[in-house]
């Protein structure tokens, strides 16, 4: 299903969700959420005041860094 995906373009989801059917799978759809792909996106995570000091102190909060 996932082989010669374009990764991180518009159209993964529609690729993806073609080929499910295509393959007559059974799928549900989640209401959709904003990734982390980079530190300004951790940032907006964390909310926009967070700071470089900070990020790490959320990571081990959150169970995403030891």
């Amino acid at each position: 299903v996932f082989a010669g995906i374009e990764w991180g373009t518009a159209s993964v989801l529609g690729a993806t969700l073609e080929r499910i059917r295509s393959a007559d799978f059974t799928l549900a759809v989640l209401p959709a959420h904003a990734d982390i792909d980079v530190v300004e996106d951790l940032r907006r995570y964390a909310g926009e005041g967070a700071t470089d000091g900070e990020l790490p102190r959320l990571l081990r909060e959150w169970g995403w860094a030891a």
